[in-house]
């Protein structure tokens, strides 16, 4: 069922095409996943679409973004992308690996 899925999740056309595993499991998740072009780096933010596949099949999509200097992430309403709260990460959570994975491996990836 997982492969079914992982498969569905990498070749839908509605989703991006460049989907790269952040090999993050946690108590539920199987993986999340990052669209590399997605990516824009500002230089105060990297904001990236993010899907994290749950071990029970459900699919969750966002938009996150990620500020490195202050440890903080925020979800971005599509709709009202102006309107969103920054929210620091807490120690050894699921957001931390996914915040500081983001930081080293893609900042200034692309502005």
């Amino acid at each position: 069922m997982k492969k079914l899925l992982l498969i569905l999740l990498l070749v839908s056309p509605c989703l991006a095409a460049s989907w790269e595993s952040l090999n993050i499991q946690a108590e539920g998740i199987d993986n999340i996943y990052i669209d590399l072009d997605s990516i824009k780096d500002d230089g105060k933010q990297i904001v990236a679409n993010i899907q994290t596949l749950y071990l029970d099949g459900n699919i969750d999509s966002s938009i996150e973004a990620f500020d490195c200097n202050n440890k903080k992430t925020a979800i971005i309403n599509p709709k009202q992308p102006e309107l969103f709260e920054w929210e620091s990460v807490l120690a050894g959570s699921v957001g931390e690996k996914l915040l500081n994975l983001v930081c080293e491996n893609f900042r200034n990836a692309k502005a």
